[in-house]
């Protein structure tokens, strides 16, 4: 799986800079493809924002004030919702909150007071919020009809909509790195477990590539030595059915696609084999530069979005 000596440059198609007035810091690997466009969260002082790029038009549409420490995204009722956190350095104004916006409007249009305790999820009509205790306990429902908390599930760990399924992935107490895992399908409506599954080599959220629900486990970052790490294929019933041979890189989801990460910027497409099927290519530097990036497919175009910039890209 050795990458080609020279990657192939990725094709900068059009470069739009993000708003840095007031900006603290921009999350750009929390950014989200949705409604034709990258939604792009940015921390601030007395409040923070979201950028909104058009993915057709590659300009920036809208900026959007929200709480001061946006974190994750979700989609939920044809809206945009963000997690108002505390913030890297304690209490930030507007903490605890969802901001719902409408991307009609581009406005917040609702903002529900919640405790949050790590990144939220969208689906069955409703944003799951994991709570503040130990782990994420007790994780939270809020119902986008009428933009309110319904229902408070006694359960730990980080809510996931992916699959058609409502997913919780929690960490075990070990001494082992990484640490093993534990991801359980639950019942959106009641929060009861239907199946729950160990994975000793940890890992990560399932994802939907081509038709199929994938998980990525094992040591699977850059920060970790050796990095390594494997492909799982989940049944329906939440299961693991198959795994890939080892992938001695960190592996990916970007853009709906998988990828391992070569280096900083350099990226090779695999199957769920872990087969290379391309050269590697070299993303833009200045969206890659740093760590903090991320590609999403949005009006039929890739963008890579990083903390200043983000760049429309094609590999041929």
């Amino acid at each position: 799986m050795a990458p080609t000596s020279t990657p192939t440059e990725a094709s900068v198609q059009a470069r739009v800079s993000l708003p840095r007035e007031g900006v603290i810091a921009t999350a750009a690997s929390l950014a989200l493809s949705a409604f034709g466009s990258i939604w792009v969260p940015q921390i601030g002082n007395a409040h923070g924002w979201v950028v909104r790029i058009d993915g057709a038009k590659g300009n920036v549409v809208a900026r959007i004030a929200v709480g001061a420490a946006p974190g994750s995204l979700a989609v939920a009722g044809e809206s945009i919702w963000v997690a108002n956190t505390s913030g890297p350095s304690g209490a930030a104004p507007g903490a605890n909150t969802l901001s719902r916006i409408d991307p009609r409007t581009n406005h917040v249009i609702a903002t529900v007071a919640v405790k949050i305790g790590g990144p939220i999820a969208g689906g069955f009509g409703s944003v799951f919020v994991p709570g503040p205790d130990e782990g994420g306990s007790p994780l939270m429902r809020v119902d986008v009809a009428d933009n309110r908390v319904i229902s408070s599930y006694s359960v730990t760990g980080i809510p996931i909509v992916a699959c058609d399924a409502l997913w919780l992935l929690r960490a075990l107490p070990s001494e082992r790195l990484p640490h093993p895992i534990t991801i359980t399908r639950l019942d959106p409506n009641s929060g009861a477990r239907t199946v729950s599954v160990a994975i000793p080599e940890g890992g990560g959220r399932p994802y939907d590539v081509n038709g199929r629900c994938l998980m990525l486990t094992g040591p699977n970052s850059a920060d970790e030595t050796p990095t390594e790490s494997w492909i799982s294929i989940l049944g329906v019933d939440g299961r693991i059915m198959a795994r890939s041979p080892r992938i001695d890189h960190r592996t990916a989801v970007l853009a709906e696609r998988l990828w391992i990460q070569l280096d900083n910027g350099v990226i090779q497409r695999i199957d769920q084999r872990g087969v290379p099927a391309d050269d590697s290519i070299a993303l833009p530097e200045p969206e890659t530069a740093r760590g903090d990036w991320t590609m999403l497919a949005a009006a039929g175009s890739l963008w890579v979005v990083g903390p200043s910039s983000a760049a429309e890209v094609a590999f041929d």
